[in-house]
């Protein structure tokens, strides 16, 4: 590999009260008009090579990639400035030395060189004024010892190099020389005129005529016959003819003319943006402070300059040398190696074709750090402050240059990463990455770390550091992994191959890493153990109802490009892993899985890589003692994501996989984690649990810590607070009624207190309080001194810095700081915002709701937000309704669905009947478990509650009717429960024994008891979970306001009213409302919450002509006419 650490700056000059005065060319500037251009140019260049601009090689120095600076484009998306090589992707990867030129120097000029093996063939087509029987002037020059008879230099050929043209042949007259010569030969209709170095040699009939389409190959008559053996430091084909002027005023200029590079004026600037009259005129030259190097102009008043301290000003004198140092280094690292396109020339067709370069100008900004395009002129620059140059934002306006370019999420990533060569790391990815492993790539919430893949293919022979270069150029504002598809050079190895391949690095970091740390990835992932392990290493759950096989988390499940790393622990030397998963067709669900085994001194090595439906076998060597799974979500249909989308659309899903493992199994290294740090400090069994405590910490004794919890440091366990399971208290408070369970840990100074519950793998720190009833769950995070409370819930891959309340549902991989009161929300913005998909509205607890009007292939949909479920067994959700055939179809639902301290369940089932039957199982074990029978041993529909002896029963008196639609309603408010079918209050018991805790959730079923024969046979249209205490049969409303309506509407429009609807003090929600106006009840839409006022809505078509009444009513979930408040109002329809 090539390794950067240094450059030695050449031509370094600084002009501190002039500014720099070329001396007179004979080529006027496309752009200003001033003739300041070296190289005589007849009319324009459509071509114009020169081996000291952007010939891109290996580490072999073989060349790949030779930039056009004419004016002609190339490839898909390039209106301007083809090139030549298709960066390395002509040949197979491991011909690439063979079959393209080296890059060496002779006589002390930079080179191509062929052996007359090697070609490199352009993208361009030549244009239509040089085609045919139009003339053109071809001028080069060439080196060549030993040149053999009929060697063709370059010429054209079609696309498929099938047919070619225009074959410039090595002149007979000129004999081999360790000299450079400048060969011209003009092209006329008729005839041809050659010169070499300045003189006539030749005059014959026309030969050269360029075919339509076709585009030129240097080295041969064709990339299949190739035979040039000399050398390359010019090519320029010339729209006319060359005068004999011209061509003696290039030829004593030499091979170097017209590479010295001119200031960048933009004669369109305007005085009134002082920075930009700074950067891009040369008005006034005493009045401003100039340094320039070989690529780079940097300008700026004195006037800015004389407002800096006398510090400041020392600081930025002695800033300009080493600026300009790095932003050479940056040229030469970006042109060479990741043939980047150096903004050097326009992007403009205008400003095309007249030889003349310009540097890059650095912006001296306020001190902000951004890139952008002149527009007035095509030129991308960086900007930062005074007397620095930002690697990151030159890359920027390469990538303004490179091509069509990447999807706006990718530009960022891609801008920290071509620096890295030279050792310098603007971001360094692996813990932020591994935090977002199974998200989608460059999310928002990692988009400018997000380069793995790129650094895995730039270290992949197949593709190299250029390959990214290639997306850029060939994208049109795409998604890369679409591009990727469309230009992959080795199609045996799929994108989703690859992507496994490079997971399977990020175990270890088995990257390159540049500069004097080669630990700095491994550093960075294990900064903060505790988010590399709930993270970065997923531990799998058992599917309870198919043995042996195991699937992720549901919020740890990869969407689109994400991937996790499983721990395993064998007990055999050979291991076997079978991959299935949960197939959606329409997404093309596909994974691709490998093991990677670390040896004693940390090396890993890999396995073959699978997808699904294979099985992978791999033998562990024996020095080889940890084992991992690594799998990545790469579906067949892979679309393009918004970084800032709908995270409940068809781009963002989840990709579920199921693996079954012979001669290993899943390890949680997160609890093992912790119990080498408890084993660290002296501490004792708790008497209330027997959990670990650390003599540092505080444990109140009617405070329960289970036996595998583990409280440390100066944490505090107070009143009847619990930690269970598997769940850490580090340096943290949990008191009064609060839970911590499964490995949740509570850190970093956090509270939980009140009710709250923080369960899964969740995380709560940095001060944070978590209070009343609210909810952390899955693997979601709070912290930064925010509060969560009400009866907020934050789950998913949440990371959540804002104070958070009432009912709002924070999920999937929601980020950011909002204060929040309502409404559900589950994606990042930067700092504060509302993104698709995201609603700011009151929903009344709504937890899960399921209509079942989504027809998925596995998936039962939740209507409201990411708790769905999984279809079992050929199970069908469509046109609303949940088909089960009572044998051994069900929806399993997720853990936390019923873990709520009030809690509100409705469903509206047709049971056809049959015995032992289970509409629904919620809980723990055998031993802790609620569920719903249609029709019990005595015939009648039962709620039963079971813990532990304890058994509570909620029994109607009768069962539900057999195939007619009838509504179910569970209701927990404190210690009473009811139990309501259809209308009707059919049980209730107000002094429950089992409390909300006991009544927890974890394996959760619709439509199947635990028991292999208690399935449901029947249908489901609704199934919906609120964690508050609806007002089933309680009064909510105070009154109704005065409905607001269009007093006039035309027959065939639409009439809307609203009206808002007080509740009570106190109610936790509003009920029902519903509008008449003569064809029957309709329930109208809460569109707005102020307070206690409800804002209802409903429009409907008017279609008969007079005066139209109507009534409006607010009722309970029961409609009793002892809680409904009704109102009139009318309209006129003419």
């Amino acid at each position: 590999m090539l390794k950067l650490a240094t450059i030695l700056l050449v031509g370094l000059v600084m002009f501190f009260n002039t500014s720099v005065v070329s001396a007179q060319g004979v080529t006027p500037s496309l752009i200003t008009g001033k003739k300041i251009g070296e190289i005589a140019v007849s009319d324009r260049l459509d071509i114009e090579l020169h081996s000291e601009f952007m010939v891109a090689r290996n580490e072999n120095d073989t060349v790949l990639n030779w930039y056009n600076l004419g004016f002609s484009g190339g490839g898909e998306f390039n209106r301007v400035g083809g090139n030549f090589g298709n960066f390395g992707l002509d040949v197979p990867w491991d011909q690439r030395d063979e079959f393209y030129p080296s890059f060496t120097r002779i006589n002390d000029v930079p080179a191509v060189s062929f052996n007359g093996k090697n070609f490199l063939k352009s993208n361009i087509q030549a244009e239509a004024g040089t085609v045919g029987n139009n003339d053109f002037a071809l001028e080069l020059w060439v080196y060549n010892e030993k040149p053999n008879e009929n060697e063709v230099i370059l010429a054209w050929q079609s696309k498929d190099g099938k047919q070619s043209s225009a074959a410039l042949t090595w002149p007979t007259k000129l004999v081999g020389s360790n000299k450079w010569h400048h060969l011209v030969v003009n092209v006329h209709s008729e005839n041809e005129e050659w010169y070499l170095d300045g003189e006539k040699i030749l005059t014959k009939d026309r030969e050269l005529r360029i075919e339509p389409g076709h585009r030129m190959v240097l080295g041969g008559e064709s990339e299949f016959n190739p035979s040039f053996t000399g050398s390359l430091a010019v090519v320029r084909l010339h729209r006319n003819p060359m005068s004999e002027e011209a061509i003696e005023h290039n030829y004593q200029g030499g091979v170097m003319l017209g590479t010295t590079l001119h200031p960048n004026i933009d004669p369109y600037v305007s005085r009134n943006d002082a920075f930009q009259y700074d950067a891009w005129s040369d008005d006034n030259p005493d009045d401003y402070f100039v340094a320039e190097s070989d690529h780079f102009r940097f300008r700026i008043s004195k006037e800015r300059i004389n407002q800096m301290s006398a510090g400041e000003r020392n600081a930025f004198y002695a800033r300009i040398p080493e600026m300009l140092d790095l932003a050479e280094l940056s040229y030469k690292t970006y042109a060479e190696i990741h043939a980047l396109r150096l903004p050097i020339v326009s992007t403009l067709p205008q400003y095309r074709g007249d030889g003349i370069k310009y540097k890059i100008v650095i912006f001296a900004s306020d001190g902000s750090n951004w890139a952008t395009l002149n527009g007035n002129i095509g030129f991308g620059y960086p900007a930062q402050g005074a007397g620095h140059i930002n690697p990151h934002e030159l890359v920027h306006a390469t990538q303004m240059h490179t091509g069509g370019g990447l999807q706006g999420n990718y530009w960022e990533a891609h801008a920290n990463w071509p620096q890295t060569y030279f050792g310098l790391y603007q971001t360094v990815p692996p813990a932020l990455l591994l935090r977002d492993s199974m998200l989608f790539e460059a999310t928002g919430r990692n988009y400018y770390h997000a380069r793995l893949m790129m650094q895995h293919l730039a270290e992949t022979p197949e593709y190299g550091p250029m390959f990214i270069s290639k997306l850029w150029y060939d994208g049109n504002g795409e998604y890369p992994w679409i591009i990727f598809q469309r230009v992959d050079p080795d199609p045996s190895t799929s994108l989703g191959y690859e992507w496994a391949r490079m997971v399977q690095r990020n175990v270890t970091w088995d990257y390159t890493i540049y500069g004097d740390n080669p630990n700095l990835y491994v550093q960075d992932a294990t900064r903060d153990m505790d988010e590399m392990l709930r993270y970065g290493r997923v531990l799998l759950e058992e599917i309870p109802y198919e043995p042996d096989w195991y699937r992720p988390p549901k919020e740890m499940a990869p969407q689109q490009t994400g991937w996790n790393i499983v721990p395993l622990e064998f007990d055999s030397r050979q291991v076997k892993v079978e991959l299935s998963g949960y197939i959606n067709p329409e997404r093309g669900s596909d994974w691709y899985a490998g093991f990677v085994a670390v040896d004693n001194d940390g090396k890993p090595r890999y396995s073959d890589i699978i997808s699904t439906g294979e099985t992978l076998t791999f033998d562990l060597l024996d020095n080889e003692v940890e084992l991992y799974m690594t799998i990545a979500a790469i579906p067949s249909k892979v679309m393009a994501i918004d970084m800032t989308g709908d995270v409940r659309s068809p781009e963002q899903e989840q990709f579920v996989y199921k693996v079954r493992f012979e001669g290993a199994k899943p390890v949680d290294l997160l609890y093992k984690h912790y119990q080498e740090l408890a084993s660290r400090v002296s501490g004792r069994r708790h008497p209330n649990g027997g959990g670990f405590v650390a003599s540092t910490a505080t444990v109140d004794s009617t405070a329960y810590v289970g036996p595998n919890a583990i409280v440390l440091g100066r944490s505090k366990v107070l009143g009847n607070a619990r930690v269970e399971d598997y769940a850490v208290v580090n340096n943290g408070t949990v008191r009064d009624n609060a839970v911590v369970s499964g490995r949740a840990i509570v850190t970093g100074n956090a509270i939980v207190q009140d009710n709250a519950r923080v369960d899964g793998y969740a995380r709560v720190w940095q001060n944070a309080v978590v209070k009343d009833n609210a909810q952390i769950y899955e693997h979601a995070t709070h912290g930064d001194n925010k509060t969560a409370s009400g009866n907020v819930t934050i789950k998913g891959v949440s990371s959540n810095y804002g104070n958070a309340t009432g009912t709002a549902m924070l999920d999937g991989h929601y980020a950011k700081g909002n204060e929040i009161t309502k409404g559900k929300w589950f994606s990042w913005s930067w700092g504060t915002g509302q993104n698709a998909g995201e609603i700011d509205a009151e929903f009344n607890g709504l937890y899960l709701q399921m209509t079942f009007e989504k027809d998925h292939p596995w998936m039962a949909w939740d209507d409201f937000g990411l708790t769905w479920g999984y279809l079992v067994n050929g199970a069908k959700a469509s046109n609303g309704v949940l088909t089960l055939n009572g044998k051994d179809q069900f929806v399993e639902l997720q853990k936390d669905v019923v873990n709520h301290q009030n809690l509100t369940l409705i469903l509206n089932v047709k049971w056809h009947g049959g015995d032992n039957q289970h509409l629904f199982e919620f809980g723990r074990s055998e031993d802790n478990r609620m569920y719903l029978t249609p029709s019990n041993e005595d015939g009648v529909a039962e709620f039963v509650l079971i813990n532990g002896n304890i058994v509570e029963r909620l029994t109607a008196d009768r069962p539900l009717a057999i195939d007619e639609w009838e509504r179910v309603i569970i209701q927990f408010a404190g210690n009473t429960a009811k139990l309501f079918i259809g209308n009707d209050l059919v049980s209730a018991n107000d002094s429950l024994k089992i409390s909300a805790l006991d009544r927890r959730g974890g394996v959760n079923y619709l439509g199947r008891g635990y028991g292999e024969d208690t399935h449901f046979h029947g249908e489901i249209d609704t199934f919906e979970v609120y964690k508050l205490a609806l007002p089933i049969d309680e009064p909510w409303v105070e009154r109704i306001n005065k409905p607001f309506q269009l007093g006039i509407v035309p027959v065939g429009a639409e009439q809307n009213v609203s009206v808002g609807v007080v509740k009570k003090e106190g109610v936790p929600m509003a009920g029902t409302v519903q509008i008449n106006y003569g064809d029957g009840w309709k329930e109208m839409t809460a569109t707005q919450t102020t307070g206690n006022i409800v804002v209802y809505t409903y429009k409907w078509l008017v279609e008969e002509a007079g005066k139209i009444e109507y009534e409006i009513r607010a009722t309970d979930f029961i409609g009793s006419p002892e809680n409904t408040v009704i109102i009139t109002g009318s309209f006129r329809a003419i």
